[in-house]
């Protein structure tokens, strides 16, 4: 019983690891995953240096 488990479970690792790529190559998989980060950190760079920029201002005027 568990040598019938042991090969569904192989069975289905295999099916679920050679069907998760969706047959792309790396250099496919790499730039898919490579251009929603990029623009995910550029968007974070841009909302962290609002914020700066903001709290610098904030600052400023508080001392003067």
């Amino acid at each position: 019983m568990k040598k019938c488990f042991v090969r569904v479970g192989s069975v289905s690792y295999c099916f679920l690891f050679l069907t998760s790529a969706d047959y792309k190559s790396l250099e496919e998989q790499n730039a898919a995953i490579e251009k929603p980060s990029k623009l995910e950190l550029m968007s974070l760079s841009q909302r962290k240096t609002a914020e700066c920029d903001a709290m610098v201002d904030a600052k400023s005027k508080s001392y003067g």
